[in-house]
């Protein structure tokens, strides 16, 4: 990395450090210092330090070896975390460089705390990453200004279930970041008051109609005791609700975020006042 990119490991990897089976509490060894030293001389040096403590010789040597064989994993597992960094750096430096038209021009050793606070505050103009939704058509979300820090909070919308079930029942084939947020945020407000509305709705044809009492009912069994041309879309969005998805109505935008779960709120809250009343 040195060599070809003229770039190396952040320097906190490289920071002297200190271990008391090789040195005083307080004296701190850079690794070219730590690695002259064998373990023998070390031990012994240990022994002269625990001069005054009670313990025997043996003690003593477990003691060390146990303090050794600490330091020596965790020797390892920085190293591994080095090279952790490394590869990380360069997949990610190499994703970046495919996204914008400008020189990223930032490297590795920069990262470490204050002293290139710039470096943590780049913004790239705008970024697109394209999902492929499960009906086989591809969407585009995007951001403008996005921090490359940020840039994994992209991969939340990959996963979650109501981004697929949303811009698959849309048209959009790009859609605003923020939007979407705003779109999912709705979504999360109105499931409550959508469960309150469902249940008043239970509660309300089962009082009615006293022989479902006791009964084990699902939802569409509740729904068949009320003549209502819009009974299925109450199961609907009952069922998408509770599965954490957007159901499929015909009469409902889905590309005007963010207002699909208001609307379906909305819809929902009619249709209970025409049971109801």
């Amino acid at each position: 990395m040195q060599e070809v990119l003229n770039d190396d490991c952040q320097k906190f990897y490289t920071l002297p450090r200190n271990y008391t089976c090789l040195s005083e509490k307080e004296e701190y060894l850079s690794l070219s210092q730590r690695e002259e030293i064998l373990k023998s001389e070390a031990f012994n040096k240990f022994i002269k330090r625990d001069k005054n403590s009670d313990a025997n010789k043996n003690e003593i040597e477990q003691k060390f070896n146990s303090l050794y064989r600490k330091m020596e994993q965790n020797e390892r597992v920085l190293r591994r975390y080095k090279v952790q960094d490394m590869l990380m750096f360069l997949l990610a430096t190499d994703i970046i460089k495919g996204i914008i038209d400008d020189d990223f021009g930032y490297q590795l050793k920069m990262v470490a705390d204050n002293e290139h606070p710039q470096f943590f505050e780049y913004k790239m103009p705008e970024f697109k990453t394209t999902i492929t939704l499960k009906n086989g058509r591809k969407c585009i979300l995007k951001q403008k200004d996005l921090k490359v820090k940020n840039y994994g909070d992209f991969y939340k919308f990959i996963f979650d279930l109501r981004v697929d079930s949303l811009l698959s029942n849309g048209n959009q084939n790009e859609v605003e970041r923020n939007i979407l947020e705003e779109e999912l945020n709705n979504y999360d407000g109105c499931r409550p008051i959508i469960f309150r509305t469902i249940l008043m709705i239970e509660k309300y044809i089962v009082e009615n109609n006293r022989h479902l009492l006791g009964m084990r009912l699902t939802f569409r069994d509740v729904l068949n005791e009320i003549n209502n041309e819009n009974k299925e879309i109450l199961r609907l969005i009952r069922n998408a609700f509770s599965h954490n998805c957007y159901p499929n109505i015909n009469n409902i935008d889905y590309d005007k975020m963010p207002e699909v779960a208001k609307s379906l709120r909305e819809l929902l809250e009619n249709e209970s006042t025409a049971i109801i009343n």
